[in-house]
């Protein structure tokens, strides 16, 4: 296994087992979730077969996902601290961590990549259909989206390669603009949706001539920024912690997966 040119180790065996957990607590919460919204959708919602099975199948990958992350942390676990060769390092665990290309780490960065897709595609499915159906909308948060996969990709390719140190020049100028460009394509999807409610839910009560009424769709604004706020500030933790290479950085991506399964709440409701 490879180490790092650093004489000093930093604890990633105590970062990654915190990381792990708050992993699995919001895995066992998300799950509950999950299963409760595909019922819905599937028996009780009415929607159109089209809506149904899109939000079912999204449902599905980001969910599938998320149990892939989880377990391969756990797998992770039992690598870094039970099937410890005879004569490891002392400081094993955090040099199992340290290594990035070993196969559990590339699928939990695969896994990330991949949920961060789908729950961006599923905001921008979700804007479309708030903007009535207007593909022009959709245009650019598709070309981010598909320029942030791409980088994505690269990085988990470069990543597997042995020996590939995470804190590379090569790897902090993907990150400066791939998650740069995570922040301003949820932002800007979040806000266009939630701009467009209000602004329905105005139109509705200047009609009813109820002006002063509580704006029709202020719970589903509320849900949807709730759940855009907690992937954005995940994202800023990330982006902050790896510049200042602070070793927790690459762990908050298995919470990161998990919160992106949040915005299914939002399925329960009308939009």
């Amino acid at each position: 296994m490879a180490s790092p040119s650093s004489p000093a180790i930093p604890p990633l065996n105590k970062v990654y087992i915190i990381s792990t957990w708050v992993e699995t607590v919001l895995w066992g919460m998300f799950s509950t979730l999950v299963f409760s919204a595909v019922c819905y959708i599937l028996f009780w919602k009415r929607r159109s077969q089209t809506s149904k099975w899109i939000l079912f199948g999204t449902s599905a990958l980001l969910y599938l996902c998320a149990t892939l992350n989880v377990v391969a942390s756990l797998r992770q676990e039992l690598e870094a601290f039970i099937m410890v060769p005879p004569d490891a390092h002392p400081s094993y665990a955090s040099l199992y961590y340290a290594t990035q290309s070993h196969s559990m780490a590339v699928i939990k960065t695969s896994t990330y990549t991949v949920a961060i897709l789908i729950q961006d595609l599923v905001l921008t499915w979700r804007m479309y259909i708030v903007w009535r159906s207007d593909w022009r909308v959709v245009v650019i948060p598709l070309i981010l989206q598909l320029t942030r996969f791409s980088i994505g990709l690269a990085g988990i390719i470069l990543l597997a390669q042995p020996g590939a140190d995470p804190h590379a020049q090569v790897f902090k100028t993907l990150s400066s603009i791939s998650w740069p460009v995570e922040l301003v394509t949820n932002v800007s999807i979040t806000a266009a949706i939630a701009s467009r409610l209000w602004y329905t839910g105005f139109k509705i009560s200047k009609a009813t001539s109820q002006p002063s009424r509580l704006n029709t769709y202020i719970r589903h604004i509320f849900v949807l920024v709730e759940s855009g706020a907690l992937l954005v500030g995940t994202t800023i933790a990330m982006l902050t912690l790896y510049n200042l290479e602070n070793p927790a950085a690459l762990s908050i991506m298995d919470i990161a997966t998990q919160i992106a399964v949040r915005p299914l709440y939002s399925l329960f409701h009308e939009v």
